[in-house]
């Protein structure tokens, strides 16, 4: 990275802490996380008040943004950020969203992840959980952001296991000071090379499919990356087989595809399908309106 775009990044980052700074960062120690000094925090500060940010060194309380910031200037600070970070372009759909969603703590929420990405630092984080009907506290390992389904996600560690949770329901950051051991790269790319869609996990299944000529004419190489083709009959029918670390994600395809996708095996994801379509159907509408699946459907 040039002296010009490590400017641009450090002063983003900086904007970022600022809007909550939990740490109380003040000039001094964001010298020494830079490894600049300290005037170069305060010109960086100057330069962000030019550009209509009110954001001060507030005595103990650390640098604090005053006010709030334009939703459209954080998308675009944000999509600058994420793409001087190397994880995306610079105008995207995933962070306008992630903007609609979190206004201006979005840019505190990517830096304070990327700054513990970047020391291997553990972050506690406040997660929005529908199940719960609020959020949940925990403390994970994070690894990457990355951009799948027009949506940013963090991919970390939790309990052992590699997850991916959406940027859109994470509520605070907070660093730990406690560093982790980065898992090898194998382990992560192995946690890619199985997701179906956009779902990482630890598990694996193996799942048999029937595809209709139709189907399987408008599938992405993306989407059957880990799967190899076991039959093709004249007619167009084609018979896949491949493995996955979701059958709730491969299900929820299944049932959206809707004709001309048969579940072979496991019984596990025929039966997930067959819950889906019913629900579905008892949500939106009467029979009469949408055509209930058929046993032979998904088998």
């Amino acid at each position: 990275m040039n002296e010009i775009s490590a400017k641009f990044k450090r002063q983003i980052e900086i904007l970022g802490i600022a809007i909550k700074n939990s740490e109380s960062l003040g000039t001094d120690e964001l010298a020494q996380m830079y490894g600049v000094e300290r005037l170069t925090i305060k010109r960086d500060l100057q330069e962000l008040r030019s550009h209509g940010i009110d954001v001060h060194s507030e005595g103990k309380s650390g640098v604090r943004v005053s006010g709030k910031i334009d939703a459209s200037r954080v998308q675009r600070l944000l999509s600058s950020y994420l793409a001087l970070s190397g994880m995306g372009n610079s105008v995207d759909k995933a962070s306008v969203l992630l903007t609609k969603k979190m206004g201006m703590e979005s840019l505190n929420i990517a830096v304070t992840l990327q700054r513990c990405i970047e020391n291997s630092e553990r972050a506690e984080i406040s997660y929005a959980s529908e199940r719960r009907q609020g959020s949940v506290d925990f403390i994970l390992e994070p690894l990457q952001i990355f951009q799948a389904d027009a949506l940013w996600r963090v991919l970390a560690v939790h309990q052992g296991m590699i997850k991916q949770l959406l940027m859109t329901k994470i509520l605070r950051v907070i660093p730990t000071e406690e560093t982790f051991t980065r898992p090898a790269e194998e382990r992560i790319e192995e946690v890619f090379r199985h997701s179906f869609l956009t779902w990482t996990g630890g598990k694996k299944y193996t799942v048999q499919l029937r595809l209709s000529h139709a189907v399987a004419r408008h599938l992405t190489s993306r989407q059957l990356v880990s799967f190899q083709t076991v039959a093709e009959r004249e007619d167009g029918i084609v018979e896949v087989c491949g493995t996955v670390n979701s059958l709730d994600e491969l299900a929820s395809w299944v049932v959206g595809k809707g004709d001309g996708i048969y579940v072979l095996s496991p019984i596990a994801l025929k039966e997930k399908a067959i819950r889906l379509a019913n629900g579905f159907l008892n949500t939106n509408g009467p029979p009469h309106m949408l055509r209930k699946p058929h046993e032979t459907d998904l088998r």
